[in-house]
């Protein structure tokens, strides 16, 4: 619900079948590692898809875990991510 509220139109996801993590992709060309910066200035962050690749690619995608976090702060966490993003 989080990510459709903030993220709609800025990055796309599916559901996961199971784990912790939810993998987002942004539009070609953007620079996840670039926006980790902002994202922890807005007292948010995540994983660069590129730190999941050995091959350098996955640039434009990022990692989000919802593991050991409330709603809330599922919430307050996209919330702040959204920012990053309009900065």
């Amino acid at each position: 619900v989080a990510l459709g509220k903030h993220l709609a139109g800025i990055a796309r996801w599916q559901k996961p079948g199971g784990g912790y993590f939810f993998w987002l992709e942004l539009p070609d060309g953007a620079d996840a590692a670039a926006l980790e910066a902002a994202a922890r200035a807005a007292g948010t962050g995540f994983l660069p898809g590129s730190a999941c690749s050995t091959a350098g690619g996955l640039g434009h995608c990022l990692r989000l875990s919802f593991a050991h976090y409330t709603v809330p702060d599922i919430h307050e966490g996209i919330a702040r991510l959204r920012r990053a993003f309009v900065k």
